[in-house]
């Protein structure tokens, strides 16, 4: 995860979150179904910003 040069100087409760843990285990299971040709589950997060 990458934050803004910005949001270091923000206390933690005041940083925006970009990645949530959820498309942590998006990016795992799509990743796991491409090599298995297993289906994919739906993203379970709002799309984009």
């Amino acid at each position: 995860m990458s934050l803004a040069a910005s949001e270091l100087s923000k206390p933690a409760e005041e940083a925006e979150q970009t990645c949530l843990p959820e498309h942590c285990f998006y990016c795992f299971d799509t990743l796991f179904c491409a090599l298995t040709s297993k289906k994919p589950i739906p993203p379970k997060f709002p799309e984009g910003k």
